[in-house]
């Protein structure tokens, strides 16, 4: 009996871990790519999760190697929420930009990553 107990025990524990592990937004896709060249300006960052998103609580900014932000418009989700999109405001200049992001999903974890792309003429 008690040791059918602890096998419940550390199935549960498992089960909760798993749950947990799949409950946070992870990146899967941005567009532009992680590393990747555009040519030209392109109308928005858009970074695809694992999980849904709350567009008004999570954050991202977009910077040139002399650390000059782009300006960016207010966050929208698409694609059911999956997507987070940073409208861009502004023409970016040829050169690489650092995207820096925070996801908050509609659970209310926190995951948050940064990369960089590079505008080609």
């Amino acid at each position: 009996m008690r040791s059918s107990a602890i096998i419940a025990l550390a199935a549960g524990a498992l089960v909760a871990l798993a749950a947990d592990a799949h409950a946070h937004a992870l990146l899967q896709h941005a567009d532009p790519p992680v590393g990747g060249v555009v040519h030209g300006t392109p109308d928005a960052v858009r970074l695809q999760f694992s999980e849904r998103v709350e567009p008004a609580l999570c954050a991202v900014t977009i910077e040139d190697d002399a650390h000059h932000g782009a300006p960016l418009a207010a966050l929208t989700t698409a694609n059911d929420g999956l997507t987070l999109v940073a409208p861009l405001r502004a023409h970016l200049a040829s050169g690489v930009y650092h995207v820096q992001w925070r996801a908050i999903s509609v659970d209310t974890h926190q995951t948050q990553g940064a990369f960089v792309f590079r505008v080609a003429p």
